[in-house]
């Protein structure tokens, strides 16, 4: 039984080719061939434009099933042709992918600095307590002699 490799282009519905299937197929999609013989899903490489938030659900199904477009990286990655091809507002989207993954390259320093926010501020809720506890103990202690407090007289 013969196999066939079928080739899209992200950005372009209108270009798709069949081959039979050559070594250089197989060297040059080596995963994606593996995964295949394995009956395993064809995953590709970058954040599924279905994770993206700000891509309306109907832009992410014209994306994956109209221009064969998966991940937010092929996206970023498309060619003056490829975005004229989408039509209206493709370039704004192109626009925001590219500013996106701009973001989340160096989201790492943003991420670091609130996660040590974090744990500063959990030091400081429990220092408060301890403050409270100090100023309430404090308190007690210089109470004067007279006529005890309404809740000691209702507790006795």
């Amino acid at each position: 039984m013969q196999e066939y490799v079928k080739v899209l282009l992200p950005g372009d519905n209108k270009t798709e080719g069949h081959y039979e299937v050559t070594p250089f197929h197989k060297k040059r999609w080596a995963r994606q061939y593996s995964a295949f013989k394995s009956g395993g899903p064809q995953a590709v490489d970058g954040m599924p434009v279905d994770n993206v938030a700000w891509l309306s659900r109907s832009w992410v199904d014209t994306l994956k099933h109209q221009f064969h477009i998966t991940t937010l990286e092929q996206l970023a990655g498309l060619t003056d042709s490829q975005i004229s091809n989408i039509g209206m507002g493709a370039r704004d989207l192109v626009t925001k992918a590219n500013a996106h993954l701009d973001q989340s390259r160096g989201a790492s320093p943003i991420n670091a600095l609130t996660e040590k926010n974090a744990v500063l501020e959990k030091q400081l809720a429990a220092l408060s307590e301890q403050l409270a506890e100090v100023v309430n103990a404090q308190n007690e202690a210089k109470r004067k002699p007279g006529r005890p407090r309404k809740d000691e007289t209702e507790a006795a």
